[in-house]
């Protein structure tokens, strides 16, 4: 009976859930728009460029460099990432902007064409409204392809929007392996079988 247990436990950890394995694809480098400082968001000026005018000069100082900044954009924009497709279901992107759609927009966020999710126009004085935001999407890698992908923001109003990228990360993941419904009910009918032969051998 002890080595009976013993094997049922083993059959519990072989099956326990597996953890999930994660999968990432980097565009930019996140250095908060090309300043280094710390960016947190709805904050207009971070570190030691606390105020609005310092902190925009920064991002535009050169609106051509580095590209993986995206410093200066007008309008809409795209960039991709690659994707190895190896059998993930589950895939997440997060992206970071400045002064985006204050005042202006929305945008709609499109993986290889199709929409995951929009971006609102954010109303206000200029001060209220060009802020640094964090956006994240989930969806289904089914909408990604094995190779490069493209991430495109479509402004869907004609006004001018200019704004930075900081960083885009895409991150692709397979569901835990569940553990099998039967296996609770193996270990409780086992531990069941030992107290009755405890019980015998006291007896």
């Amino acid at each position: 009976m002890k080595h009976i247990l013993l094997g049922a436990i083993g059959a519990c950890v072989l099956a326990a859930p597996a953890a999930q394995a994660a999968t990432s694809s980097l565009f930019g480098d996140i250095d908060c728009f090309g300043t280094g400082f710390v960016c947190a968001d709805g904050v207009i000026g971070t570190g030691s460029a606390s105020d609005f005018s310092t902190f925009t000069g920064a991002m535009s100082s050169d609106p051509t460099s580095p590209i993986t900044d995206m410093h200066g954009l007008s309008n809409g924009v795209s960039w991709t990432h690659s994707y190895a497709g190896i059998g993930d279901t589950m895939a997440s992107l997060e992206f970071r902007t400045y002064a985006m759609a204050d005042n202006r927009g929305p945008y709609d966020v499109t993986v290889n064409g199709t929409s995951i999710g929009s971006i609102a126009m954010v109303t206000g004085s200029v001060f209220e409204s060009q802020q640094v935001v964090t956006h994240s999407y989930s969806f289904g890698t089914s909408l990604l392809v094995d190779g490069i992908n493209t991430i495109e923001l479509v402004k869907l109003d004609g006004s001018i929007d200019t704004w930075a990228l900081d960083y885009a990360l895409l991150t692709t993941m397979a569901p835990a392996v569940p553990l099998p419904a039967s296996l609770p009910l193996l270990l409780a009918g086992m531990g069941g079988f030992a107290a009755l032969r405890r019980k015998r051998k006291a007896s």
